[in-house]
């Protein structure tokens, strides 16, 4: 089963609580951490979190300084940790190429020291955009004739997290929720989120009474 969650909602938190844009990412990374374990443990063999897209670099230095330390705070202390305990294979969604060199290269060697795991997968949204997505599977399609497995994530996913009170299904993983995700979205912004609004979503979705789940598809009017 695959998980995917979309932490809306960071900087006007921030905004609200009179703090950094940093440490509203630093929580933002630690509470995501959090959430990873309790999918995992909730019997989830495949978590997407969604850390950045593509526009987001359009936005000032020093806010795309603040989300991009505390990403690679996430990938040199607390991810590494996770993959192992969990045997975990890290792998980076995204143009990797527009990140800041010491980001660029934390994100690859997590990918690269977690390649041998193979009992679960952490795909982390970076810099990450649907059609670029799609052109990188298309160059490898004419050589395999398979678009799927060519994505950045080749994994369908079966549960989509939003928060943030975003009644749209954002740029994350169109292509791998369609007609294969059920999709919740929590009112409060992520950080005002905790682990009972996980649990509860993760137990709905599980409950075997739930055997007719409506997919994403269906949300659309």
């Amino acid at each position: 089963m695959h998980i995917a969650i979309i932490p809306d909602g960071l900087r006007r938190w921030a905004v609200l609580h009179g703090i950094s844009y940093e440490k509203s990412y630093n929580l933002m990374c630690e509470k995501l951490c959090e959430y990873l374990v309790e999918s995992f443990i909730s019997g989830f063999d495949v978590v997407t979190l969604y850390l950045s897209s593509v526009q987001n670099f359009s936005r000032s230095n020093a806010d795309i300084e603040a989300g991009c330390f505390s990403e690679h705070i996430m990938y040199l202390d607390l991810l590494p940790d996770i993959a192992n305990r969990f045997q975990a294979k890290v792998i980076n969604a995204g143009n990797l190429e527009i990140l800041p060199l010491y980001l660029k290269n934390s994100a690859e060697k997590l990918s690269d020291d977690t390649k041998e795991n193979e009992k679960r997968k952490i795909y982390l949204c970076i810099a990450y955009n649907p059609f670029e997505e799609v052109l990188y599977a298309y160059g490898k399609y004419r050589n395999t004739g398979d678009i799927m497995q060519n994505l950045w994530v080749s994994d369908y996913v079966d549960l989509l997290i939003r928060t943030g009170k975003g009644q749209i299904m954002s740029s994350l993983l169109p292509l791998q929720c369609a007609g294969h995700a059920k999709m919740y979205v929590i009112d409060e912004l992520f950080l005002d989120t905790n682990m009972n609004h996980i649990k509860n979503i993760i137990d709905d979705y599980l409950n075997p009474k739930n055997k007719k789940i409506q997919s994403v598809d269906d949300l659309i009017l």
